[in-house]
């Protein structure tokens, strides 16, 4: 409750901001009288299952009704996708997402890349990804957020329920931080998720329940198979009877699970339902880009290049090995079960946060049955092995498991300083990659502009493909020039840009550049690590010709800028690039058709550097309303710094500049020519001295449209220069 009233505090504004208290004041008053007074059990249990519940919901409503107002991952628009065509009774694995990322806004830089720069727009979940949804939809729940929360919900009350006392409030403490954001973040896997946590309860009364719901996971997600091997040596070992006979009796009841509701799906388009659910996974096909938190990333760091077959050897391996573990200390490891595909993933190339932290919510009411302690497992492994070394070293070397600990990590030591030489001579990669430059030639204080030197030191010629990484997950950026082969023994040089500007590059942020060769898939070189370093512009994209998706508004938006309405139907208005190609200026449009008083307003803003003296800016009216006296249409700038508000008004109906002071603002109204995108100077600087206002810390600028009577509204942003400047026409 502390944690998320700060977070509140610091995101908002006004009464949201101090609607903080309301959760940090009976935080702080229930941790101080649980200090000073002993709390029955019960009564602390329901304290931690009443308030961990507010707290999420709390969370989940401000995030995903004011920051994060549309989907902002591919995985749910596809599932959306399916939950429509469903409902249309057509079958979803024929379609493509594609055109649902674009009625979404999703940045391209959101879509799942391949290696050789496609996208993957294929429904490659299994049927109950969105059939679990489609009755939330019947029944008016629009948003599939809020059903992954409900599933969520669900899986947090049964967890309370089936743990014993003494762990009821613990268990809620692994799903405080990162859930919330996962599921506010559009990520669905609360829904596989909750099929295998009803697996893991039923497996005490019911073994078919059990391997049934396990067959419902894998048919929302083909990861949840991954415990499968797992759960049938464990009831190999716990099975009384005719062992064989269980076994194939518990991977029919798995099947049923799986195939009842794809079934349909499959004899509908056998060929579809395969492209979209098997083939992506399947060797030969192209990959998708690697990234993650797991191997993949380490070794990449470390400048170090193992091929897509080494990382499935390794999960071969570690799947071998733990499996192997399992059915040895089988006693003693049999509750964690569901922690061990955890292990295979991290191998995994593809290995991201969601993938292994949702496994949670299986194992925790498993690990509350464990009667020893799991973080002493090890020790208590009287079989471990061994190494006995001679008695002349010190005793707390001689025996048990310390010479097996020792041993690993003269191992680990040695592995590193051998790899220290491997990326030196970087043997591995076919091309060396240097960045000559980085730009922001649009002033948007990142990097979108970077030329790149390619050397084929390979025998083989390859076809570069650019991924930009600068975090878990690698950004796809385009040649400008026409990306040709590049033969062995030859350079070459690409001038790159992003999509869009979130796959950008931070300002003073490190990255990787990695090369893919577009006809084999494979990674054949990447930059050393670089940083950005650019100067900050006055004023971010004064030109609009980088746009993206607002996920506070859900509406595209220059990028920098911030869209703000009040009392304004976005149906009937908006907002646009001037060209086609949204990549010069901004159109305001107003609609107004409220029969009441009210005012309404569409405003862009941003914060700007506080130095800012002259801004030039070619801008246009256009406003259809009545052409009368009564007529309160208004268009123009606004500057302010929390406290004073500095308002210019472009009219024509005045000739010259005049002014009216007011205690805390100011309105200067100024002559604009009716003509089309006339430059305009604003004087902000003397006008803002002359009010006597001080040095401000920080100004934020902003271009709005106000009316309060019937009409339609436009207005005209070509492009904002700062300071004096020459313009040639």
């Amino acid at each position: 409750m502390i944690g998320v009233g700060v977070w509140i505090f610091a995101v908002f504004n006004g009464l949201l901001a101090l609607g903080s208290l309301a959760l940090v004041c009976p935080g702080l008053v229930i941790l101080f009288w649980a200090l000073r007074r002993n709390v029955s059990a019960g009564r602390a249990n329901f304290l931690a299952l009443f308030c961990h519940l507010c707290t999420l919901l709390t969370f989940y409503f401000l995030s995903t009704r004011f920051l994060s107002v549309v989907y902002g991952t591919d995985s749910i628009i596809a599932t959306y996708m399916g939950v429509v065509r469903v409902l249309h009774l057509q079958d979803p694995y024929l379609y493509s997402i594609k055109p649902f990322l674009e009625q979404f806004g999703l940045p391209q830089s959101f879509y799942t890349p391949r290696v050789d720069g496609s996208f993957e727009f294929h429904l490659n979940y299994p049927a109950v990804n969105f059939l679990s949804f489609t009755p939330l939809y019947l029944l008016g729940i629009h948003d599939l957020r809020d059903g992954v929360l409900l599933f969520h919900v669900l899986s947090l009350l049964v967890i309370f329920w089936v743990v014993p006392g003494r762990f009821k409030a613990l268990s809620l403490a692994p799903f405080t931080f990162y859930f919330p954001w996962a599921i506010a973040g559009s990520l669905t896997d609360s829904v596989w998720a909750f099929a295998l946590l009803l697996s893991a309860v039923t497996w005490y009364k019911s073994r078919k329940a059990s391997f049934g719901f396990l067959g419902l996971a894998g048919a929302s997600k083909q990861l949840a198979f991954l415990v499968l091997p797992y759960l049938l040596v464990r009831n190999w070992r716990e099975t009384d009877g005719s062992r064989l006979r269980g076994s194939a009796r518990m991977i029919g009841y798995l099947l049923a699970g799986f195939w009842i509701p794809n079934l349909p799906f499959l004899l509908l388009s056998p060929q579809g339902w395969w492209e979209g659910v098997v083939a992506p996974y399947l060797p030969g096909t192209t990959p998708q880009i690697m990234g993650g938190i797991g191997l993949s990333e380490v070794l990449t760091s470390m400048g170090l290049n193992p091929p897509s077959s080494v990382f499935f050897l390794l999960m071969g391996l570690t799947f071998a090995g733990s499996l192997f573990a399992y059915s040895r200390w089988f006693e003693r490891m049999k509750n964690l079960v569901w922690l061990l595909p955890v292990g295979i993933l991290f191998f995994y190339y593809r290995s991201f946060p969601n993938y292994m932290l949702f496994w949670l919510i299986p194992l925790i009411p498993d690990l509350a049955r464990m009667r020893v302690n799991p973080f002493g497992l090890i020790p208590s492994i009287p079989s471990m092995p061994t190494i006995h070394l001679p008695t002349r070293i010190p005793r707390f070397l001689q025996g048990g498991i310390m010479p097996s600990l020792m041993l690993g990590l003269v191992l680990t030591t040695a592995f590193v300083g051998a790899s220290g030489a491997y990326i030196s001579r970087n043997s591995d990669y076919k091309v060396n990659v240097h960045v000559d430059s980085i730009g922001d030639p649009d002033s948007l204080g990142v990097g979108t502009l970077m030329k790149v030197i390619v050397s084929n030191i390979g025998t083989e010629s390859v076809l570069p493909q650019f991924f930009v990484k600068f975090s878990i997950q690698p950004f796809l950026w385009s040649s400008l020039n026409e990306t040709r082969i590049l033969k062995p023994d030859t350079s070459a040089s690409y001038t790159i840009v992003p999509s869009d500007p979130v796959a950008a590059v931070p300002n003073n942020g490190p990255f990787h550049i990695w090369v893919f060769d577009s006809t084999t898939g494979n990674l054949v070189g990447q930059s050393q690590l670089t940083t950005v370093k650019l100067s900050d512009p006055t004023v971010l994209n004064p030109k609009f010709r980088w746009w993206t998706l607002d996920l506070s508004t859900g509406v595209k938006v220059p990028y920098g800028w911030k869209l703000e309405t009040s009392d304004v139907n976005m149906v009937d208005s908006g907002i646009a690039g001037l060209n086609q190609n949204w990549t010069a200026g901004v159109r305001m449009k107003l609609n107004y058709t409220a029969t009441t008083h009210g005012v309404a307003n569409m405003a862009l803003v941003q914060k700007i550097a506080d130095n800012v003296t002259v801004i030039d800016v070619a801008i246009e009216r256009e406003f259809s309303g009545v052409r009368n006296a009564t007529n309160t249409g208004v268009f123009g700038a606004t500057l302010t710094d929390g406290n004073h508000v500095l308002d210019l008004v472009f009219s024509d109906a005045v000739t010259q500049q005049t002014v009216r002071v007011f205690a805390e603002n100011t309105t200067a109204t100024l002559p604009l020519p009716t003509a089309s995108l006339t430059w305009m100077t604003l004087d902000v600087g003397s006008l803002w001295a002359s009010q006597g206002w001080g040095v401000p810390r920080q100004l934020t600028l902003g271009f709005f449209i106000q009316a309060s009577t019937t009409g339609v509204y436009y207005a005209q942003i070509g492009e904002i220069l700062q300071g004096p400047h020459v313009r040639t026409q």
